[in-house]
């Protein structure tokens, strides 16, 4: 979600591609050759269903398994080999069997073209690290570890980012030191108009799985906003992306920021019409907004200004309707229960809410009415 200006791939990641000159020697050739290769992003080890190659000196890796577990969308067309690598605003474009590509509209040439092999497709890992933002590092017991452009100073308690004269701090973090904690994992996400959204989470150890995170919103560099969870088994804040803006929920209120100036618009006081805290977005428009509350759908009409919760318009005149009701709520556990209800369709002037009724064992749908 973001806008970012990129001044040349190869000058913006000189630093890069000299930690990758270790990726062409016949010592790093014979040391893959023992074994094989594992690749690690951000100290956590990849999934890959496919193991990465060496071609021509070159290490490749399977272009779906990598891009997808870092969080980017792959689009393949087989019957010509074009790829896109894309995520919100930032796309790469690559051709099998080609050394040209293309990153954000630059024509950029690597070493080894992309290439099918048994049906999978690989791609260079050294154009990966540079297309994509990520340090690189090789060790002796091949394994490659790749590096986020966003990475974490825990014993600082910072959020860092990779630049071209090295690592700088962006903010701060909450590491939850009070609390016995996994390793912060950083997620990154982009919107159409090339802001971001980075995310840093920990999972807290107990009887309960429990996460707690710090989200930075950025624009062009900047932290436009923050948002910090405190750990909770319940969601308590959120990030919505619609309509080139960005709607950020604390629980205690609504933001709604221009993407495309990273200016603030409205702001809405959700403790005030909701008459408590935890509200978390599940979309939003002029008119309403929607989202869970006490773990159950409400809708927050703007045009009337009252709050409905959408359990509550499933009808209770029978038995049956009772039972019906009772079970679209999941009581599996008093902290994590919550309605079976989805927003399915929606318009300026109405909403419509779908639900299955176990007790006719059959889907029925909810339409509510803005300003009425």
């Amino acid at each position: 979600m973001k806008g970012i200006n990129k001044k040349g791939i190869v000058k913006s990641f000189s630093g890069i591609v000299a930690s990758l000159l270790l990726l062409g020697t016949p010592q790093m050739n014979e040391l893959m050759a023992a074994s094989k290769i594992s690749v690690t992003y951000n100290n956590q080890e990849l999934m890959l269903s496919n193991e990465p190659q060496v071609i021509k000196q070159s290490v490749m890796l399977p272009l779906r398994d990598l891009s997808e577990q870092l969080g980017y969308k792959v689009n393949w067309e087989q019957a010509t080999g074009k790829i896109e690598i894309a995520d919100g605003a930032y796309k790469v474009v690559l051709q099998v069997g080609s050394k040209v590509a293309e990153v954000n509209g630059k024509i950029v040439t690597i070493d080894v073209a992309p290439q099918t092999i048994n049906g999978v497709t690989y791609i260079p890992l050294r154009f990966v690290s540079e297309a994509l933002e990520m340090g690189v590092q090789w060790s002796k017991e091949n394994k490659v570890a790749l590096e986020g452009k966003y990475t974490v100073d825990e014993a600082n308690k910072k959020l860092m980012v990779r630049t071209a004269s090295g690592k700088k701090v962006v903010g701060d973090i909450n590491t939850y030191d009070e609390y016995l904690v996994n390793g912060g994992s950083v997620t990154l996400k982009r919107t159409n108009s090339g802001s971001e959204m980075v995310c840093v989470t920990y999972s807290i150890q107990g009887a309960l799985t429990q996460t707690a995170s710090t989200t930075f919103y950025m624009k062009d560099g900047k932290v436009i906003d923050k948002l910090v969870e405190e750990p909770s088994i319940l969601a308590t804040a959120g990030i919505l992306y619609k309509n080139n803006e960005v709607a950020i929920s604390t629980g205690t209120e609504f933001k709604i920021y221009d993407d495309l100036t990273g200016t603030l618009v409205k702001t809405y006081n959700l403790k005030e019409k909701l008459g408590g805290e935890g509200f978390v977005p599940i979309s939003y428009s002029n008119n309403y907004i929607v989202g869970r509350y006490q773990n159950t759908i409400h809708v927050i009409d703007l045009v009337s200004g009252k709050v409905t919760r959408i359990l509550d318009s499933i009808p209770e005149e029978t038995e049956k309707e009772k039972e019906a009701k009772y079970y679209v709520y999941t009581f599996d556990m008093p902290l994590t229960s919550q309605d079976n209800i989805n927003l399915v369709w929606e318009t300026e002037e109405a909403l419509v809410f779908k639900y299955h009724d176990t007790v006719e064992d059959k889907d029925k749908t909810i339409t509510y009415i803005i300003g009425k």
